[in-house]
């Protein structure tokens, strides 16, 4: 209990690695596994490798965990990063949801994945800088201060970030009770949308405030906001479904005639339901993750990766990403002839949407 009374008396809650081995006359070693062997007792808490969270006493019993507002300011405080609590926690914070969540969602600008510290288990989204704000601060029992969106934030985020946060249709009950009780108005809501929200945040909103019959003017602000099409990663469920819909019948027509279709041929025909590009890495990926959804159902019922009519203009081929897929759906190996697998999937595919090989006169 060396450790614990050192640090008490010092007035400190966090010791990184090396702090406690002048302090304490042990070597770096056995500071190592003094502190590990305390965290497996759950006496202190690991806040990343090689930082501690220590109790200001020992509870009885023994066994402590920090709570969330001292573990989550700890683990920000060491990487100096901005934060704001969203997503279930918030959602129950402001009567939207009466579960109470197992895990705290943070948007920050440092830390992406999940994250476990004593019992406190943390899932961190990292933001770009301009994303974080419209919050509030509260001040906990403890004397910790906490960052939580808003109220009127929690809406966008619940929209911007529905597939996430399972929060789709149930935000539109939300705003519409919010709007009715006078909670937020629809300006602080497309205030927050336009500022902090993306293209599908915006658009989903600008359809909720049409069938509520919103002031003109509010909805006219939204609709100046919107770009013609969205990009895959900003449509909305709606959006997605039809773009999904019309890919699969256009790759279905390709099969079904045995011929294809080019990356950019097909950009062009959807482009009044989304915006597909080709220009960066970041927007290729997004066009794969945009087939992998036209693929998906069509592999799933034995018709074959329905995406391979979809070729480079060039090599008349589908493209490295077509593989990965591949590989995603278990039906290609690294090192597997590619040729031969392109071979029998095309027929797969072609088979399966009723494409017929002309007999030779």
């Amino acid at each position: 209990m060396a450790a614990l009374a050192y640090v008490q008396t010092i007035g400190v809650r966090t010791v990184k690695m090396g702090d406690l081995v002048a302090a304490l006359r042990i070597t770096a070693k056995q500071e190592r596994e003094l502190l590990s062997r305390m965290a497996r007792a759950s006496l202190i808490a690991s806040v990343r490798k090689g930082l501690y969270l220590f109790p200001e006493k020992l509870p009885l019993g023994g066994v402590w965990s920090p709570d969330e507002a001292t573990a989550i300011n700890a683990l920000m405080a060491d990487r100096q990063a901005r934060y704001q609590i969203t997503g279930p926690v918030a959602f129950n914070r402001y009567g939207y949801d009466e579960q109470i969540p197992s895990r705290v969602a943070l948007y920050n600008d440092a830390l992406d994945g999940e994250r476990r510290i004593g019992r406190v288990n943390l899932t961190l989204i990292k933001v770009s800088p301009d994303r974080l704000g419209g919050t509030e601060e509260i001040t906990t029992p403890t004397g910790e201060t906490l960052a939580y969106s808003s109220r009127v934030r929690t809406l966008v985020d619940a929209v911007c970030d529905w597939s996430r946060f399972n929060s789709l249709p149930r935000v539109d009950d939300w705003i519409r009770r919010d709007i009715k009780a006078s909670r937020v108005t629809p300006s602080d809501l497309v205030d927050m949308a336009i500022r902090y929200g993306n293209m599908g945040t915006v658009r989903h909103i600008t359809d909720l405030f049409e069938q509520l019959a919103v002031g003109k003017r509010i909805i006219q602000r939204l609709r100046n906001e919107l770009s013609p099409t969205m990009r895959w990663q900003d449509a909305d469920p709606a959006t997605r479904k039809r773009a999904v819909e019309e890919a699969t019948r256009i790759l279905r027509d390709c099969a079904r005639t045995g011929d294809d279709i080019t990356y950019g041929n097909l950009r062009e025909r959807l482009k009044d339901l989304i915006d597909l590009r080709l220009s960066t890495h970041e927007d290729r990926k997004e066009y794969g993750d945009f087939l992998a959804a036209v693929s998906r159902p069509e592999h799933n019922r034995g018709h074959g990766i329905l995406s391979m009519v979809v070729v480079n203009q060039k090599t008349r081929q589908p493209g490295p990403g077509f593989f990965l897929m591949a590989e995603a759906f278990k039906k290609f190996r690294r090192g597997d002839d590619e040729a031969a697998f392109l071979e029998a999937e095309i027929s797969l595919v072609r088979q399966s949407n009723g494409f017929a090989v002309k007999p030779t006169v």
